[in-house]
């Protein structure tokens, strides 16, 4: 019993250092965003790769090589890597968070789709890579929309990526396709987010509420969670 909670003990304490250390790092890339052909763009992302590296080693200490955080850290590294220009170590990144999750969760996890669409971006708009990029985009969209319908926010990312990679590559029938659903999408997004106000205001009586009384139910389900 001691020596399985002296573990979990030391599980949730590696967690939190490397949650820590990827916190840290995504506030130095977010401060790099605007200055990434600067010598000080380069050194905080230069800083930021040090705690994303960190952050997995640790990660990969404490729960082992097959698990979703050690993908998550594999992602996040991914994604620097495409934003300092190290186009081949980016791929690598999410090549190994796509093999574990997959591997974890399944062929139709949202998690799957998140890096799915991180490969197809770094494809895409870095590698020119399009024919790879382009299965890499529909899986992500036929697993968010069946998870989350076809009103998901991050539907967008994938449309547009699509649009960039027809364009790209002379295929205006494929561009005006994602067009027409990209249009499509942002209508019933507006559709869903009035749907969303309306039901905020209206609880379930059917009468309209004060907006004080809509503020003081939201603060207090904040309080409960």
């Amino acid at each position: 019993i001691y020596a399985e909670y002296g573990k979990q003990w030391y599980q949730r304490r590696v967690r939190v250092r490397a949650s820590t250390s990827r916190l840290r790092a995504l506030i130095l890339e977010e401060l790099a965003y605007n200055k990434i052909q600067s010598r000080e763009g380069r050194l905080l992302l230069k800083e930021a790769q040090t705690l994303h590296r960190d952050s997995l080693r640790l990660c990969k200490k404490a729960l082992g090589m097959q698990n979703i955080q050690t993908a998550k850290h594999y992602g996040n590294l991914g994604r620097l890597y495409q934003s300092m220009g190290l186009f081949k170590s980016a791929e690598k990144m999410h090549k190994r968070a796509i093999k574990i999750k997959e591997s974890l969760l399944g062929p139709d996890n949202y998690e799957l789709a998140l890096s799915l669409g991180h490969l197809a971006s770094l494809y895409n708009y870095d590698m020119k890579r399009y024919r790879e990029a382009l299965p890499l985009y529909q899986r992500s969209i036929v697993i968010s929309v069946s998870i989350f319908g076809a009103g998901f926010s991050g539907l967008e990312y994938d449309y547009r990526g699509l649009m960039h990679l027809y364009s790209n590559t002379n295929q205006m029938e494929g561009y005006h396709e994602n067009l027409e659903k990209l249009r499509d999408w942002v209508e019933l997004r507006k559709l869903c987010e009035s749907k969303d106000e309306a039901e905020l205001v209206k609880p379930s009586g059917g009468h309209l509420e004060p907006t004080e009384a809509v503020i003081q139910r939201l603060i207090g389900q904040c309080d409960c969670a």
